[in-house]
């Protein structure tokens, strides 16, 4: 009969004189079927060229980059397809029958996992026979400790006695169990054992005196690299599972760990011996420096006493200079006489020119007057009203050349005034703020506060430095202000440059020069300008007129960004095309406001200032001191754009004085979208917003949990994975960036695996809590168990399968649930579940961190509790942080703190905020505005690789087909979500807001589509259908909660209908009462307590 396969893993770094060795012993193995996966970890000598070399078909030869030996291991485990695995490092070597024993072993035993004895070899490869070498002991007196105890897993915790990984031989069905190595840099192979003997059904066996490997010592195994860290390794490693094997009973492993610590106690005092010898040794070298500088300072003594000998020549020579300065002083005496005779002489001749002065004076006066009598008389009021209109269109006509600007008051006009004054004009100057591009915020300093935030993060994350914002913008502030001062010093206006500016505090901020941060700075504070500007409606067409006439258009500024800051901005919103020069006041040193940088460019350009036409904002810098110097210009005084920053202004003011208005803050600056559609248009103005704000939540616990992976649940996590992987590199560092996972679970699907110990009656209440519920049918639909099994058990206590169950208090129904029979029947259905369910989570990651979130729509956390029962007594078992949008609490699931933290980030029923109870009470349309397209899960099922795969619904169920329907319209939901999340992750970062800053305007939106809709955003909400997924394959037909016209025969009949709406609002939005809602909100809030 044919051997099944069995895939040798082999995972080779930088052993070229080893892995040939290796990979023979292997492919010259006896009697077996094999498949060889070689992986090069990123040797950096000639181990893949070695490898290369080898030509056999049942190699697999992989290179990767240098990942370490627990992933290069794990990866060619998930590669092999055999029956069999193994591990050979790739210095080690395999005994010619090793694989044909162990399979015989395997197969005869029913074993799992099998290990084998070994043989200690040398570098060269020669076995190392003496009976006293250290290793040879120590390894004897493993196996010593294996044969006296009575299990493997108490051996373990005396010491690893199967050495290392190249020692396993597993069946494939445990590593489906048991997963991949974790990562632990020294005792990744104990850990693995340790986990192996400790499962629960797993069969290990060691083949004590039968050495089918031989294990290389050659100095350079990792185990011997450090020491030190490899036995603190071990000693967290048996701290974890010492519990799980002994529990009180922990002597024999207090007593290896007393070893460890022992030898640990050796190291450091031996690092301590080390570390004085040195200080010794450096004491005697710093006594011979010593003496050589007590040298030098003789000599050093000798030349400061020639020193003071030329000194007092120097002081003979100053006394002779004092004379001469005396004789100075005498002569500047007789200048200083001199000088008041002049001054008397000068006011004389002051007096003489206000006497003419006040002769002009009077002699002006007279002819005022004269002037005035002019004016008045009739002749001359004649003459200006016949003369007045051909001034008024004189004017028009030639405002600019006569020195007087035009003024545009949108940009409509802007385009009109410069066609009608472009004739002689050889070059076009536009300012750039507030003409060229606008900016979503204002006041425009507020970048300044965006880009210190991103440094702020930059410097925790990047450089543990913390800072905080207020500090770090008050020295910009000294920075900014000091480089002003030197420019004025040096003769320039009151300008400085961003790039010194950032070099500068880049130098401030880590104490020495540092290009490569000062480099960040500009980049953050281009990213920043970047999110904050766009060119102006009509200018991109206008500019491009400019051009085709043949135009030479030029950009001035007074801007501190420098003038290749401003080329990128340009570049970036497709301006450079246009744009022939860009003259900035940072490069400079000098403004447009002092005329200066007018000056400049006349230069610079070489054109006379009546060729030059300006158009900016300014009505000084770009109007008055553009005409001063003989320059044509257009004073654009864009009165909507104005309007629009003093709204801007408004809403920044109001988020200063009141918390409340900066969510309004954030969403002015959020541009509508154009209709698309009645859900389109839902998903981007109201779902959007909410769920981006609940992601955006979810963001700020990642960073202040520190959690380490993100498990986004079936189905309405999709749409909210996707939303964090749009917001969070955008809003975060990559460092801050968890592992996210997707997993494929539901009520149905891990309920089950909670009953593995049996069903605790808070447990069984949960299907019964549903209004349609069928009894014990609905239980066993819930937790998978099949209604056959328990029929007879039911009819014992008066039960049938489908009765609706009520008195689920009464004795009647605990002893149902306490009986024995009946928790057989859960306990053998609910431990194969929780098997599935638990090889599913390890697959995806679950229990390799130590603090793990799960993010879901929420409610009742029902999946983290299944979770927690199931596998909360697992020693991996992490703290899970549930992030919920919303925490109901209706089913009173018992969270155990030390293990869990909840937090229900836009709804949490324990806050009782009636601004966030909306949330609660139309929970479909935020499920199903949610969720995703493909079908609930039903539970898990291993595929041919043993790989655990989730089971979906059939499209065939009545539920699902009704689901299939909707499926268009949940689809423009989620696009107008995701639409809407574009330009939120956009104002955010403009803002700088927090997550508890904007929930509170969040949840008025929130309250607004609940609890006061239209009458058309009613009637279309109506017509949502919802399904079951927790034990029922029913569909909630909203439209059914519609009054019908009998109805409102009888009130009480009105009221009825009201109170078992689902959505209690959209039934009464379409009664045709007015003030019935506001009415209904009132009462429904009125329950609600402080």
């Amino acid at each position: 009969m044919a051997s099944p396969l069995i895939s040798v893993i082999i995972p080779a770094y930088n052993h070229e004189g080893y892995v040939a060795e290796a990979v023979h012993s292997v492919l010259q193995q006896e009697e077996v079927t094999l498949e060889v996966i070689v992986i090069d970890d990123g040797s950096s000598d000639d181990t893949l060229a070695v490898l290369s070399a080898i030509d056999d078909p049942r190699l697999q030869l992989h290179h990767q980059a240098n990942q370490g030996s627990q992933r290069t291991i794990n990866r060619g485990l998930d590669l092999a397809t055999g029956d069999y695995l193994a591990i050979l490092n790739s210095d080690d070597r395999f005994h010619p029958r090793r694989l044909a024993r162990l399979l015989e072993v395997s197969q005869a035993g029913g074993c799992d996992l099998i290990l084998s004895d070994l043989r200690l070899i040398d570098a060269a490869g020669d076995p190392v026979t003496d009976p006293t070498h250290w290793w040879r002991r120590w390894h004897a007196d493993l196996k010593a400790r294996y044969v006296a105890e009575s299990d493997p897993a108490r051996a373990l915790l005396t010491g690893n006695w199967a050495i290392t990984t190249s020692n396993f031989f597993m069946t494939r069905a445990a590593y489906a169990r048991l997963g991949g190595l974790r990562p632990f840099r020294y005792v990744l192979d104990y850990e693995y054992l340790l986990r192996a003997a400790t499962t629960p059904g797993l069969k290990l066996e060691f083949l004590l005196d039968e050495p089918l490997l031989d294990y290389r010592l050659h100095g350079a195994n990792a185990i011997l690299e450090h020491p030190l860290r490899a036995n603190l390794e071990t000693d967290f490693l048996l701290r974890q599972y010492l519990p799980r094997v002994f529990g009180a009973e922990i002597a024999p492993g207090l007593a290896y760990l007393n070893r460890i610590k022992r030898h640990i106690v050796k190291l450091d005092r031996e690092g301590w011996r080390r570390r004085w010898q040195a200080t010794v040794d450096g004491l005697s070298e710093s006594n011979t420096e010593l003496h050589a500088i007590n040298l030098e300072l003789d000599s050093a003594n000798r030349a400061l006493n020639e020193s003071n000998r030329d000194l007092h020549r120097i002081n003979v020579e100053l006394s002779t200079s004092n004379t001469g300065l005396h004789t100075a002083n005498v002569a500047l005496d007789q200048a200083n006489q001199s000088l008041v005779a002049a001054n008397g002489e000068l006011d004389a001749e002051r007096q003489r020119l206000n006497d003419l002065l006040s002769a002009s004076e009077a002699k002006l006066v007279q002819v005022q007057s004269e002037l005035d009598a002019v004016c008045h008389s009739r002749i001359y009021r004649f003459g200006f009203a016949l003369l007045s209109p051909l001034h008024r269109l004189r004017r028009i006509g030639a405002g600019l050349t006569s020195g007087k600007p035009a003024h545009a008051r949108d940009p409509a006009q802007l385009h009109q005034l410069i066609e009608a004054n472009l004739d002689g004009v050889k070059l076009v100057s536009f300012d750039i703020f507030d003409t060229l591009l606008e900016r979503l915020i204002d006041p425009p300093d507020h970048v300044k506060l965006i880009a210190a935030r991103g440094l702020v993060r930059h410097l925790r994350v990047h450089l543990s430095r913390e800072w905080d914002l207020a500090d770090l913008l008050s020295l910009r502030a000294d920075v900014e202000a000091r480089l002003r001062r030197e420019r004025q010093a040096d003769a320039k206006d009151h300008e400085c440059r961003f790039s010194d500016l950032a070099a500068e505090m880049a130098r401030l901020l880590t104490g020495a020069p540092d290009p490569e941060l000062a480099d960040w700075i500009v980049a953050e504070e281009l990213r920043a300008e970047g999110d904050c500007l766009y060119v102006k409606p009509g200018m991109e067409s206008l500019l491009d007129r400019l051009r085709r006439r043949g135009l030479r258009v030029i950009a001035v500024s007074d801007m501190y960004l420098d003038q290749s800051h401003l080329e990128i901005l340009f570049a970036r919103l497709g301006l450079s095309p246009f744009i022939d020069q860009i003259y900035v006041s940072s490069d400079t040193g000098i403004g447009k406001y002092t005329g200066r940088l007018f000056r400049h460019v006349l230069e610079t350009e070489g054109v006379a200032p009546q060729s030059v036409l300006h158009i900016g904002d300014n009505h000084h810098s770009d109007v008055k001191m553009a005409l001063s110097l003989g320059l044509r210009a257009i004073w654009l005084d864009d009165r909507a754009n104005n309007r629009r920053r003093a709204i801007l202004r408004g809403h920044a003011w109001l988020a200063v004085k009141n918390p409340y208005w900066r969510g309004r803050h954030l969403m002015q600056l959020i541009a509508p979208e154009p209709s698309r559609g009645f859900a389109f248009d839902l998903g981007f103005s109201y779902l959007g917003p909410i769920f981006c704000t609940f992601i955006f939540g979810v963001i700020e616990k990642v960073r202040t949990e520190r959690i380490e992976r993100l498990f986004f649940l079936a189905r309405e996590g999709e749409l909210f994975l996707r939303l964090f992987e749009y917001l969070a590199p955008r809003l975060m560092e990559p460092e801050e960036i968890p592992a996210v996972e997707y997993l494929y679970v539901s009520r149905k699907s891990t309920a089950p695996a909670a009953l593995a110990d049996g069903l605790a009656y808070e447990t069984s209440l949960a299907p019964l809590y549903n209004p349609k519920q069928q009894g014990l049918l609905s239980l066993c639909r819930t937790f998978d168990i099949p209604p056959a099994d328990i029929r007879e058990i039911a009819a014992r206590h008066g039960y049938d399968l489908d009765e609706p169950i009520y008195d689920w208090h009464s004795p009647r129904y605990r002893a149902l649930i306490e009986d024995p029979a009946f928790q057989s029947v859960v306990r053998r259905h609910g431990s194969a579940c929780r098997e599935l369910l638990g090889d599913y989570l390890a697959q995806n990651g679950f229990f390799s961190a130590q603090r793990v979130g799960l993010v879901d729509i929420g409610w009742n956390g029902s999946s983290q509790r299944y979770f927690q029962d199931a596998y909360g007594e697992r020693a991996d078992y992490p703290h899970v942080f549930g992030l919920y949008l919303g925490w109901v609490h209706g089913i009173r699931h018992s969270f155990d703190p030390a293990r869990n933290t909840i937090f229900g980030l836009l709804y949490d029923v324990r806050r009782r905020n009636w601004l966030e109870d909306g949330v609660s009470r139309f929970e479909e349309l935020f499920e199903e505005g949610a969720r995703a397209l493909h079908a609930s899960t039903l539970g898990y099922a291993r595929d041919a690789n043993g790989r655990v795969e989730p089971v979906l619904k059939s499209d065939a169920a009545p539920d699902r087909r009704a689901e299939l329907a909707m499926n268009p319209q949940i689809d423009d939901f989620r696009a107008g979500a995701l639409a809407f999340a574009e330009r939120f992750v956009h104002a955010a970062r403009l803002t700088g807001y927090t997550f508890e800053e904007i929930r509170p305007f969040i949840m008025t939106l929130t309250e607004r589509v609940v609890a006061h809709p239209t009458r058309e955003e009613a009637q279309a909400l109506m017509q949502v259908t919802h399904s079951e997924d927790f034990g029922f394959d029913a569909v909630m037909h909203l439209t059914h909660d519609r009054l019908r016209l009998r109805d409102f025969l009888s009130p009480r009949a009105v009221l009825q209908r009201l109170r078992g709406s689902n959505w209690i609002y959209g039934s009464g939005r379409l009664i045709p009462l007015p003030g019935l809602n506001p009415l209904l909100r009132y009462l429904d809030l009125s329950r609600i307590r402080p």
